[in-house]
């Protein structure tokens, strides 16, 4: 649905003080009269306490990661890939790593927070980061993500 554009013309706003703006829209007269009576760290700040911190707001998969029994957290660009094998075999409790299924195959979001394959296929759904639909599995609670769903 398209907007009615402002007549055109100069527009022209007045402040109770008799001081005026003119633009060739409304907006833009009101913009300039802003701009001059509030500093712009002043409206960014504002913006941002209503917004909040962007960073925040929107949560996203990152990459592959496997769980181990403690808690511990290895990452790689595809479940048990290469590089996965090579931080296996580097690290002195790699063995905790090795066979790791279900619930603790998974994902990490940009935050570095573990999702099982779950999860991580809903975020990655709500974010419109799933590429290849066919790739992606059925578990007992719902879709599941696989790394050759993203990439």
């Amino acid at each position: 649905m398209e907007t009615p554009k402002p007549m055109q013309g100069t527009w022209k706003l007045v402040r109770p003080d008799g001081q005026t703006y003119h633009a060739d829209s409304p907006l833009r007269c009101v913009s300039l009269e802003m701009s001059e009576r509030v500093p712009p760290d002043v409206q960014l700040a504002r913006v941002m306490a209503v917004v909040g911190p962007l960073e925040r707001r929107v949560r996203r998969v990152v990459c592959a990661a496997i769980r181990a029994a403690d808690g511990a957290v290895l990452l790689g660009v595809r479940h048990y890939s290469r590089d996965m094998h090579e931080q296996i075999a580097a690290r002195c409790d790699g063995e905790k790593f090795k066979h790791r299924m279900n619930k603790n195959q998974g994902f990490v979001d940009q935050w570095g927070v573990f999702m099982p394959r779950e999860e991580a296929y809903r975020v990655a759904d709500d974010q419109g980061q799933i590429w290849d639909w066919r790739s992606c599995g059925n578990g007992l609670e719902g879709r599941t993500l696989y790394s050759e769903s993203l990439y």
